[in-house]
């Protein structure tokens, strides 16, 4: 049987993870478990691919709470009546990149096809978030940001967070010409850390970014746990705008059960 997720973590009482192409309806570039409405999907088809993967998951879309994202760096708390945001229509979510919730029974979604999904949960406490971290968002800091916010909201310490970074975009598939490393550079000299020179070729490394994020904002480089899994390279597996444009979304989620 196909692996219709890549788990980060797989608990009774927390789950975590990133869906695959498998186990949907659609056809064509968005086979076959395309979840997002903002794709060009037939939204029948997309209604279809959510109910599935609300069975596959074992949890009701009613309890599920999805993103209007649109590569931002702001953070919102989900609470109970924020239950079934985003389950039909891609603007109904909620307006941001990045969720967290100290509530049990709800599932926290966001979308994507090569950004970074940050997963964080705390060691101790009902706390858990998840961070659409894509080129723009991670280039003015959202990993870094979401912590920030949560070490001022939950009065935690970032050592008592675990963060996982689930399939994205490889550097390797990355590549950015030399005036788009000149114009990084000029507006922050610390990204030379994320800039790799292969030969004359640039590229740009986001999953790094985000993990170097999350250290500058306080957790231990033992709490964070990378994937390496590589959008691009994994057609059979995931979909990926950089590989083809025109494509699916996966839904990364968390939830506290």
């Amino acid at each position: 049987m196909e692996n219709r997720f890549w788990y980060a973590i797989q608990k009774p009482t927390l789950v975590a993870g990133t869906t695959t192409r498998h186990g949907g309806y659609s056809t064509g570039e968005y086979q076959s478990l395309n979840l997002a409405f903002h794709t060009g999907d037939d939204e029948k088809t997309v209604e279809m691919n959510r109910d599935a993967f609300s069975k596959i998951v074992n949890i009701p879309r009613s309890q599920m709470v999805l993103t209007y994202q649109s590569h931002s760096t702001v953070l919102k708390r989900v609470v109970k009546k924020d239950a079934g945001k985003g389950n039909h229509v891609f603007n109904d979510g909620i307006a941001a990149d990045a969720l967290y919730t100290t509530e049990k029974k709800l599932m926290l979604g966001i979308f994507h096809a090569d950004c970074v999904p940050v997963f964080i949960t705390h060691k101790t406490k009902d706390l858990i978030a998840i961070i659409h971290a894509g080129t723009p968002g991670s280039l003015e800091g959202i990993s870094k940001i979401a912590i920030d916010q949560l070490k001022q909201e939950m009065k935690i310490n970032p050592l008592d967070l675990i963060a996982y970074l689930g399939p994205s975009l490889d550097f390797a598939h990355h590549p950015i010409s030399q005036n788009r490393t000149n114009e990084l550079l000029q507006k922050n000299s610390k990204f030379k850390e994320i800039i790799k020179k292969i030969g004359n070729q640039y590229f740009l490394d986001i999953p790094l970014l985000n993990y170097l994020q999350l250290i500058d904002a306080g957790l231990s480089p033992r709490s964070i746990h990378v994937s390496n899994l590589d959008t691009y390279s994994n057609p059979k597996d995931y979909f990926s705008y950089e590989r083809n444009q025109k494509t699916g979304r996966h839904i990364s989620f968390i939830a506290l059960r």
